[in-house]
């Protein structure tokens, strides 16, 4: 059997089941998965058609890392609101220093 024999539809249909039927590339490596069974691996780094199928959108992310991700940006959010509290703090600081020294405006 020639190497053209193993790849397209034919294979995929002749392994059982639905197949990729446009370019999609795959999400770990970029291999475009045309012709494939869905329910494959890609040829080239053995990662799940089906994860390529599905997109890269974070509904379809192990939760965990969602999870994790989420805390992250909470984190930065948290510094963030302290870095912009400490600057005003500062600022009035030195506004009311030079209002109690007499150099203030008014």
């Amino acid at each position: 059997m020639s190497e053209a024999d193993l790849s397209g539809p034919a294979s995929a249909a002749a392994a059982g089941g639905p197949f990729v039927e446009h370019d999609l590339p795959c999400l770990a490596c970029g291999y475009n998965l045309r012709g494939l069974a869905l329910a494959g691996l890609c040829p080239e780094c053995a990662a799940p058609v089906t994860r390529s199928r599905a997109g890269n959108l974070l509904k379809n992310r192990e939760p965990g890392w969602v999870g994790r991700v989420a805390l992250g940006l909470r984190l930065v959010a948290v510094a963030f609101t302290i870095c912009v509290s400490l600057l005003v703090v500062g600022l009035l600081m030195l506004r009311v220093g030079m209002i109690m020294s007499g150099r203030g405006d008014g």
